[in-house]
């Protein structure tokens, strides 16, 4: 189950990875050529480079697939087990909570966060004081809806 969270991790590095080169709009990098690059050569060749690599080559495929990922339980598992024992292993973490809000699980924290960024361009002294009253409250339901209510017992 720990190679499954090492997993997660890689995943996550990849996908983040080829998103910023996909995002830099200015250079026009051909993400599917760095792809086939990589994975002849590189330090970060590997199987799921092969895969991301086969993937980015049919972009029409790639614009059909949701943006969605599951999570199999494995790092679930991995994140269990760093906890119990006191080992960090915040990389595997991270790529467990990217995927909860990938399937939608991050949907009100985000829209309740919403607001609280609006409030943290406040620069008037008087409306910084309202603002920042506003941004605790907010961020105090932020954090009682991030458990169910049968953990807050």
């Amino acid at each position: 189950m720990i190679r499954n969270g090492i997993e997660y991790g890689m995943m996550q590095a990849y996908a983040e990875g080829f998103a910023l080169l996909a995002g830099h709009e200015t250079l026009g990098i051909d993400v599917a050529k760095v792809a086939e690059l990589w994975r002849h050569g590189s330090v970060v060749r590997s199987w799921l480079l092969h895969l991301t690599a086969t993937a980015l080559l049919d972009p029409e495929g790639m614009d059909s697939i949701a943006p969605v990922v599951a999570d199999s339980g494995e790092g679930r598992w991995t994140i269990d087990e760093s906890i119990r024992q006191g080992t960090p292993a915040p990389v595997i973490a991270a790529s467990l909570m990217a995927r909860f809000s990938s399937q939608g699980k991050a949907d009100t924290s985000n829209k309740l966060l919403s607001p609280m960024a609006k409030c943290s361009k406040c620069v008037k002294s008087r409306s910084r004081i309202l603002c920042h009253g506003h941004h605790a409250r907010c961020q105090i339901v932020v954090v009682f809806c991030q458990f169910p209510a049968q953990d807050l017992t």
